[in-house]
């Protein structure tokens, strides 16, 4: 039996009278030319269920009028790219020409050692600390992130193991501009700048401006300055919390004290006495039963 021959087609169709009420809607999809072997049989036609996605269309000539059946209005989002998993994050790898089979796993594991990344259903998720490493390389050294860089500092390599060009050749050609950027970027930027602090508003109580900003301990919140009189007030971000979406009134509870944070083995309640500290990677210092 022949094959089922179909034409990709697109419709233009013109609604409404002339003027600048009439719209132009466009139908992609396909037109039955030769049912072929299709005339007497489909696979699984008395199971098939109606698919929208199949957008056969009739046969139609220029000039043809259509009758309006009904209106669906549907509405769509562009969705952005979904995260690397482990298998994705590899396949990308090797489209680069970035790294080697053997380094592969400790590419993934230097990403997750140094929190860079958290899993999520299999998919790595860029932590506060990722981002931020992630902004300040591309924004200062995007020459070194940029994905030929590695392929090519690689391929130099591979020459070098070869045979086919001295070691000092590579190692001067990197070397003597990374170290006169890195000198340049020292004097030139900030510690707020590479912290990237973000201001969520104003403390009530004192009308000092609250921002939240990575730490050497993690992300906190931060109410006043440096600059001023008084030691500024530090609060740790709760577990879930990020530096992107934390808002004025969440941080604002990171201040309230007394807390309950649990309880002993005696029952007894813990609760910190202040927030005037910064943070720690460990529970609050100073504590109260």
């Amino acid at each position: 039996m022949t094959h089922a021959t179909f034409d990709t087609v697109a419709v233009d169709l013109l609604a409404g009278a002339d003027g600048e009420k009439r719209h132009l809607l466009r139908a992609n999809g396909s037109t039955l030319i030769k049912p072929g072997y299709i005339a007497v049989y489909q696979e699984g036609a008395d199971d098939a269920k109606v698919d929208d996605t199949d957008h056969v269309l009739p046969p139609m000539n220029e000039g043809d009028e259509v009758t309006l059946l009904a209106i669906h209005a549907e509405q769509h989002f562009t969705e952005p790219p979904p995260r690397f998993s482990e298998a994705s994050l590899v396949k990308t790898l090797e489209e680069y020409g970035i790294g080697r089979p053997s380094t592969y796993a400790s590419i993934i594991s230097t990403l997750q050692d140094r929190e860079y990344v958290e899993m999520d259903n299999r998919r790595f998720i860029p932590t506060d600390i990722g981002k931020i490493v992630n902004r300040f390389l591309t924004q200062h050294f995007n020459q070194y992130v940029q994905y030929g860089f590695t392929a090519e500092m690689e391929d130099e390599l591979d020459a070098v193991s070869r045979g086919e060009e001295e070691w000092i050749t590579p190692l001067t050609k990197f070397w003597t501009p990374f170290i006169r950027q890195v000198e340049t970027i020292e004097k030139t930027v900030s510690r707020d700048e590479v912290a990237q602090a973000r201001e969520i508003g104003i403390d009530p109580k004192s009308g000092k401006p609250m921002t939240v900003r990575m730490g050497r301990f993690g992300p906190f919140v931060q109410i006043g300055t440096k600059d001023d009189e008084e030691k500024p007030k530090f609060a740790g971000l709760r577990p879930g919390q990020k530096m992107d979406t934390i808002t004025h009134a969440q941080a604002l509870e990171l201040f309230k004290l007394p807390r309950t944070l649990g309880a002993t083995a005696r029952a007894s309640r813990l609760s910190p006495t202040s927030a005037a500290s910064a943070p720690t990677s460990s529970s609050a210092r100073s504590m109260s039963r």
